[in-house]
C-alpha cells in the first residue's frame, strides 16, 4: 500500500491505493509516496561498493535513468511500518520510474509469507527465517547493472571487482548534480548543507535496519555472492568515486560500454577476457537482440549463454539480483561451495562442494533457492 505527493503537473493517471495532492507546478517534478511494506522489512544500513548508491544519516540515494533523463531517488525508513521513497527528476513519468525501480531493489513489494510459513522450521535455515524475517537479497535497480557486475566479478575477489567497478563508474558512468538547474531540487531540501541534504520526510529514517548479512570470506576463484554478504564499503556510498561533493553516478549504459574498446576496460583493471566478454553482452543489449526486460527471462539467458565468457553463474547472478528470481541460485559461488563443503562435511572449514552438489543441496528450497541461500549464509 502506498501513498504519494507530487509538486508537478500530471502525467499519467495514479496506480489504484495512491492518494495524490497536488502543489503549485515547479520546473521539475518531486515525487512522494509513502509505502507500507507488504512484510516485515528493514532498509539498508549501507550504500554498495560500487559507490553509486550512497547512505546518508539514514537516507539512500541513487541517480537513476529513464532513457536519457536523470532521476535522483531517496529512501528512508522513519518506522517500521513505513518507508517514505521521493523522486526528483524533469518529468513525472522518469520520478515514477525511478521509484519503481528502487522499489523493486530494496523488495519493499515483496510479501513473503509464503517463504516464512513453509521453511520457519526447516532444520538449515529455520532459526533464520524465524529471527529475520526481513532477510532479502539485495538487488540491483536495473538488470544490466546486475549482468555487467557479475562478468566483472567473474573469477576474481570481490574486493578487487568492486575497486574495478567504480573505476569504470568514474569514467563512463553518467553524472548529475542533484541541484543542477535541469533537475532543481524542491524547495526544502536545501539546509545549509548543500545538496546532499535529505528532503522533508527522509530525515532521520532510523526505523530499525539491518545490514544484509552474508559472505564474509570472498576468496578463492569466483567472486562470493554478493546478494549474500554485507557489500558494504564506504557509509557515503563510495567515497572518493566522485567529481564533486554533491555529485552523483549511475552505472554506464549498455550503449556507453558497447562503444569502447576491450582495452580501456583492461586499463581499469578489467581482465582481457572479461573485458571483451562486458563489451559483447552491451553490445547486444544496447542493439536489442537481448532484452533483459522481456518477462520471458529464459530467451535471453539463452542469448547470453552463446557469448563467449558468459556462463550458469553468470547469468543466475542477472536472474537473482536483477530480474529479481529467487529460484536462480548461482551455485558456482565460492561461499556457496565453502558452506555446503562444511555442512557434508561435517564441519571441515576447508572442505568445499561441487557445482553439482550445491544445486543438490537446495534443491529441497526450490522456487525459492536463492532466499534460502541468503538466509543460510547469514547464520
Amino acid at each position: 500500500m502506498s501513498t504519494c505527493s507530487v509538486a508537478a503537473t500530471s502525467a499519467r493517471a495514479p496506480r489504484r491505493g495512491d492518494n495524490l495532492t497536488r502543489a503549485v507546478a515547479e520546473p521539475g517534478v518531486e515525487l512522494r509516496v509513502d509505502v507500507r511494506p507488504a512484510w516485515p522489512f528493514r532498509l539498508p544500513a549501507h550504500g554498495g561498493m560500487d559507490g553509486v548508491l550512497r547512505h546518508r544519516g539514514g537516507v539512500l540515494e541513487r541517480l537513476l535513468h529513464a532513457g536519457e533523463e536523470p532521476v535522483v531517488v531517496r529512501v528512508a525508513q522513519p518506522a517500521p511500518g513505513r518507508v517514505v521513497f521521493g523522486g526528483w527528476a524533469r518529468t513525472r513519468g522518469a520520478a515514477e520510474h525511478g521509484i519503481e525501480r528502487m522499489r523493486f531493489a530494496l523488495g519493499v513489494d515483496e510479501d513473503l509469507r509464503a517463504f516464512h510459513a513453509r521453511f520457519a522450521r526447516d532444520p538449515l535455515i529455520g532459526s533464520s527465517v524465524r529471527r529475520r524475517p526481513w532477510l532479502r537479497v539485495r538487488r540491483r535497480p536495473e538488470p544490466w547493472e546486475a549482468l555487467a557486475w557479475a562478468i566483472c566479478e567473474q573469477l576474481i575477489e570481490f574486493e578487487r571487482a568492486a575497486a574495478i567497478e567504480r573505476r569504470i563508474v568514474a569514467r563512463l558512468g553518467r553524472r548529475h548534480l542533484p541541484t543542477h538547474p535541469d533537475v532543481p531540487a524542491p524547495p526544502g531540501l536545501r539546509d545549509g548543507h548543500g545538496p546532499r541534504a535529505a528532503p522533508p520526510g527522509l530525515r532521520d529514517g532510523h526505523g530499525p535496519r539491518a545490514a544484509h548479512p552474508g559472505l564474509r570470506d570472498r576468496h578463492g576463484p569466483r567472486a562470493a555472492h554478493p546478494g549474500l554478504r554485507d557489500r558494504h564499503g564506504p557509509r557515503n556510498g563510495g567515497g572518493g568515486l566522485r567529481g564533486g561533493e554533491g555529485e552523483l553516478r549511475d552505472v554506464p549504459t549498455p550503449e556507453a560500454l558497447a562503444g569502447v574498446s576491450p582495452a580501456l576496460l583492461q586499463s581499469l583493471d578489467l581482465g582481457g577476457a572479461r573485458a571483451r566478454t562486458l563489451v559483447r553482452a552491451a553490445r547486444e543489449v544496447a542493439r536489442g537482440r537481448i532484452d533483459l526486460h522481456c518477462p520471458d527471462h529464459e530467451q535471453a539467458w539463452r542469448r547470453l549463454r552463446a557469448i563467449p565468457g558468459i556462463g550458469p553463474w553468470t547469468v543466475e547472478m542477472l536472474a537473482l539480483h536483477g530480474q529479481g528470481r529467487h529460484d536462480q541460485l548461482p551455485a558456482g559461488d565460492v561461499g556457496l561451495l565453502k558452506l555446503v563443503g562444511r555442512q557434508l562435511s561435517g564441519g571441515d572449514p576447508h572442505a568445499r562442494a561441487q557445482e553439482q552438489g550445491v544445486r543438490e543441496f537446495f534443491a529441497p528450497y526450490g522456487e525459492w533457492a536463492g532466499l534460502a541461500a541468503a538466509h543460510m549464509m547469514s547464520i
